[in-house]
């Protein structure tokens, strides 16, 4: 009788047991986050409202464990990350080439 409360829900984001399709499993996903630069900033719509979502999305993984990687599109022209990016849980990663696949 000690163990916790039993949960029951017809939700299916709500399954503690990671079963559903709907439910994000923090030891399967990483956060990516692409070229947030500042000198890449002022060419993006809403630019402000990107950084505040973003930084949201960053405080989550971090509170969920998720692996956040950064990517940086030639930071010795650009900059690097814009500083106003929360960055202190995630990997950085610089790249060449205008593409996050490559």
């Amino acid at each position: 009788m000690g163990g916790p409360p039993i949960v029951e829900s017809t939700d299916p984001c709500f399954d503690l047991d990671m079963t559903s399709s709907f439910c994000i499993d923090p030891h399967r996903v990483t956060w990516l986050g692409i070229d947030l630069q500042a000198r890449l900033l002022p060419s993006i719509h809403g630019a402000d409202d990107v950084l505040v979502f973003a930084n949201k999305l960053l405080k989550g993984a971090e509170l969920l464990s998720i692996p956040v990687v950064l990517t940086e599109h030639c930071p010795e022209k650009l900059g690097a990350t814009d500083p106003r990016v929360h960055t202190d849980c995630a990997r950085v990663v610089t790249k060449p080439y205008f593409d996050a696949t490559r």
